[in-house]
């Protein structure tokens, strides 16, 4: 992987012209790792609990946080097509997951990078930022991976299930999830990428060593907190804004109520 060090916007502007078709993704810190929000969880607990050693052990909680969106919103999904006796719907039910506020194994990106950069400056960090970018269209969708057995690990248990071949089944490596079938994400020229199922490695590896990439599909800008404010007034300039990112919807989509991080603590004992 590439890592290139950015210190003025006119060196930006010389990388981005290069990377047309790709996809990006804007952090704040360049101290936060690329995680999902349903790993950052099992992390937050793991050091504590000799229990949780792989990708396995978020299993639960995923399906707990499922389970709670289709409680809570069952009206809401079936009135925009989600019918959740429908197997072909549970992707879709993911991607919704993951723009309003439940954990998933999902990692959000976006097809343009001045949208990324916008998620460099939302939170007031003070560390160096930082820029992914990924040749996205290099790596097989999930919809056709989950019938795809070059994809997938071989078992008989469940190879006529969708949701557990999502969970279980999907060989090591990045995914692609390209369904824009909400204003949100339309807005925010979204897509999302998963990792299949690993014992112990972290999403970032699982980008880096995912067989559809090679080292030159992956590069790592580190945008260095100088530019925070010159990013800011760049992106008002390109009215990219909180209000074109989050647009008023009639979804009605009700948010999570449970704390998936507490309920991992009463899960799984801490060591004594």
């Amino acid at each position: 992987m590439k890592k290139i060090i950015i210190n003025s916007m006119e060196a930006l502007f010389n990388e981005i012209k290069s990377l047309s078709g790709w996809g990006f993704r804007g952090q704040a810190s360049c101290n936060w790792p690329l995680s999902s929000g349903i790993d950052r969880i099992i992390n937050n607990i793991r050091d504590n609990n000799r229990l949780l050693t792989g990708q396995h052990q978020n299993i639960f909680l995923e399906m707990r946080s499922v389970s709670e969106i289709i409680n809570l919103n069952q009206e809401q999904l079936e009135k925009i097509g989600l019918n959740i006796q429908n197997e072909d719907n549970f992707l879709l039910i993911q991607v919704l997951m993951q723009h309003y506020g439940y954990k998933t194994r999902l990692i959000d990106w976006t097809k343009n990078w001045k949208i990324a950069l916008y998620f460099c400056v939302e939170d007031n960090q003070t560390d160096d930022m930082i820029l992914w970018c990924i040749n996205y269209k290099k790596l097989p969708l999930v919809s056709r991976a989950l019938s795809d057995e070059q994809y997938l690990f071989p078992t008989i248990l469940f190879e006529d299930s969708k949701m557990h071949s999502f969970f279980f089944r999907l060989k090591e490596g990045a995914y692609l999830i390209d369904e824009p079938f909400f204003n949100r994400i339309q807005k925010q020229e979204g897509f999302l990428l998963t990792a299949g199922h690993s014992e112990y490695m972290s999403f970032e590896e699982q980008i880096l060593y995912s067989p559809c990439l090679n080292e030159n599909d992956v590069i790592l800008y580190l945008i260095s907190n100088n530019l925070r404010n010159t990013i800011k007034v760049f992106l008002h300039e390109n009215n990219i804004d909180k209000k074109r990112m989050y647009p008023k919807d009639d979804l009605n989509i009700q948010p999570p109520q449970v704390d998936l991080q507490n309920l991992a603590n009463s899960i799984y004992p801490k060591n004594t």
